[in-house]
């Protein structure tokens, strides 16, 4: 890991920031109604603070446990780290949180069979964002996620996934000409990669893919530098998914139209769980399109591909009920965000549905209650349920 990378917090991965400490507030607030220990691990903790003073990814997660622990719940936080002199710093940094934050030195790996002991007993999350890519075999966190299933277990995984550095990396792997590729060096959106990952072999990359799919997609010359990171990202999902009912994926931008330094990944096993991510890149996505279109303008100036549209939004509700009904409120929702994933926030949904109970644009939802107000359990179909 480079001495430079903690010297100040990037303003792209502010958005990163954001979405951990937004999400972790009714993540625990949730979680906590289980009656089980909570235990959060950060598995790269770094030292805990930037040098300019920005609080990384230990301090945010400390914060929002000491809440909790203060009201009397069985919460913590492991933080990993494996640089000597990052850990030092780390356990400066977390000595207001002692009484619940434990900095541990090591590599996340050596706290495999650990993390597996916690998920029998405790609701996990985990936390997992390294600077580089050899720290995520995907064997090594199937491992965790194997828990869910055998042991029933609450674990949800945020990761960092340096989607373009493993392009680049696989185009190496496999001897493959990268001068064709606008790189997009001038603002380092594929950052150089140091000499060891750019040598890394075929099942190297396999190992941390999680198989060989990569393979096809970076040797297709059809396809684009983007096309091959999303292409690559929506394969590493399937991935999760077979771990995790629910999983999703937000770019990180460093500007608009420009793909992304990373993505994060999200999986859980609870619908609640991908609600609540939901909002949450929701509201990081609206933050960043404001920050390039609308911040010190007169007027909001984002590309018309990123606006709302609230009527194709209201048809597209009104079509998968037609496919699904009856359904719950809740359950159209959890459809419709397969498609418009942080596109549009909880409260969209619920205004949608309750237009559409009204009738809107010639189309008209019914309640099962017979009312146009209502909660996320109540049944919704295009008839009237008396003439079903």
């Amino acid at each position: 890991m480079s001495e430079n990378f903690f010297k100040e917090n990037k303003e792209w991965s502010r958005y990163k920031d954001f979405i951990l400490d937004y999400y972790l507030k009714p993540y625990l607030e949730k979680v906590k109604l289980l009656n089980r220990p909570i235990l959060l691990i950060d598995c790269c903790a770094g030292p805990g603070m930037f040098d300019d003073g920005s609080k990384g990814s230990p301090l945010i997660i400390s914060e929002r446990i000491e809440g909790l622990y203060n009201r009397g719940v069985d919460v913590r936080g492991l933080f990993i780290e494996k640089k000597r002199g990052f850990y030092s710093k780390l356990q400066s940094n977390l000595e207001p949180y002692t009484a619940f934050a434990e900095p541990k030195h090591g590599n996340f790996t050596d706290c495999l069979e650990d993390i597996k002991q916690s998920t029998r007993t405790s609701t996990v999350f985990l936390y997992v964002d390294p600077y580089g890519i050899k720290e995520l075999p995907f064997s090594d966190l199937a491992g965790i996620y194997g828990s869910i299933e055998e042991h029933n277990a609450s674990v949800e995984a945020l990761l960092n996934f340096n989607s373009p550095a493993l392009v680049r990396c696989g185009l190496a792997a496999l001897k493959m000409d990268t001068s064709g590729f606008d790189l997009n060096t001038d603002d380092e959106s594929i950052p150089e990669m140091p000499g060891n990952m750019m040598a890394m072999t075929p099942a190297e990359v396999d190992a941390i893919e999680g198989g060989e799919y990569w393979r096809h997609i970076v040797s297709d010359s059809s396809l684009t530098f983007i096309q091959k990171e999303q292409a690559i990202s929506e394969e590493y999902a399937q991935q999760m998914g077979k771990y995790f009912p629910w999983v999703c994926s937000f770019p990180i931008q460093k500007s608009y139209g420009r793909f992304p330094k990373y993505r994060l990944i999200y999986g859980t096993r609870h619908q609640d769980g991908i609600l609540l991510m939901n909002n949450t890149m929701y509201r990081a996505r609206e933050q960043f399109l404001n920050q390039e279109f609308a911040s010190g303008r007169l007027f909001d100036l984002r590309p018309p591909e990123e606006s709302k549209d609230l009527s194709m939004f209201a048809n597209r509700l009104f079509d998968i009920t037609k496919e699904k009904e009856p359904i719950s409120r809740k359950n159209l929702k959890l459809e419709a965000m397969r498609e418009f994933f942080c596109h549009y926030s909880e409260s969209d949904y619920n205004q949608a549905v309750s237009n559409l109970l009204k009738g809107f644009e010639g189309l008209r939802l019914y309640s099962h209650s017979g009312r146009t107000r209502i909660n996320d359990d109540v049944l919704l179909s295009t008839k009237p349920f008396g003439q079903q």
